[in-house]
This record gives C-alpha cells, sequence and structure tokens, in this order.
C-alpha cells in the first residue's frame, strides 16, 4: 500500500500478546480483563478500530483443544481414574486455561490486525 509505513508482524504479536500497544509497546490496550481501550494513552493510536471480534475467543477454544485432547486421553490411560474425577478435572484445567489464554490470544490478534491494517470502521469513519 503507498504511503503505509511498514510494520513488524513479530513485534506486533509480542507487543499485543503481553498486553501493549502494537504501535509503540508502551501503553494498554486493555482496561480491565478483555475490554480494549478506545486508544493507547501513549502513541493515541486507535485501537478499537482494530478489535479483533469473536476470533480471539475460536482461537482460545481451538488451541485448548489441542492440548487438553491429548493430555485427558494420557491421563485416561496412564491413570485410570473414576471418569466423573477425570471429568471435574478436565472442567476445572480447562477453564483456568482458557481465562489465561483469552486475554493473550485477543491481544495478539488485535497486534495482527493492526499489522496488516484491517479494521472494522466504515468508510465514513476512517
Amino acid at each position: 500500500m503507498p504511503g503505509k509505513q511498514s510494520r513488524d508482524i513479530g513485534t506486533a504479536l509480542r507487543r499485543g500478546a503481553m498486553g501493549r500497544c502494537p504501535n509503540c509497546g508502551v501503553g494498554q490496550i486493555f482496561q480491565g480483563y478483555l475490554t480494549l481501550c478506545p486508544a493507547c494513552a501513549y502513541c493515541d493510536q486507535n485501537l478499537h478500530a482494530h478489535a479483533p471480534a469473536a476470533g480471539p475467543a475460536f482461537m482460545t477454544v481451538a488451541l485448548l483443544g489441542l492440548i487438553i485432547g491429548p493430555l485427558l486421553w494420557v491421563a485416561g490411560t496412564v491413570f485410570p481414574p473414576d471418569s466423573l474425577a477425570l471429568a471435574l478435572v478436565g472442567i476445572v484445567v480447562l477453564t483456568i486455561l482458557a481465562l489465561l489464554l483469552l486475554r493473550v490470544v485477543k491481544g495478539a490478534m488485535l497486534g495482527y490486525l493492526w499489522t496488516l491494517g484491517l479494521n472494522n470502521l466504515r468508510k465514513d469513519e476512517q
């Protein structure tokens, strides 16, 4: 795109995953647990324009399915516990991991969308 500066995807993903502005790396992108700040307090980058919608939830579920599925299978074969105990432990571990990963994935996806220059604004809002 002419007139656009080059944006490093690795840096933006890392900054976003750490909860920092993908543009400057200093400002926070979250106010609260998952609510995006409207703009970076340091560089005034419009963060709300790059809101990733439902993508982070989908990616978190996909990642957890890839991680938890084999772990539960191994746990069920190596330590054959009661099915109820295995289900309860699986649900608790899955919930904790989902809550830990969701914010990281949302930040990384915001950094990815910012790098590509994709936003959810209509043409008249830009």
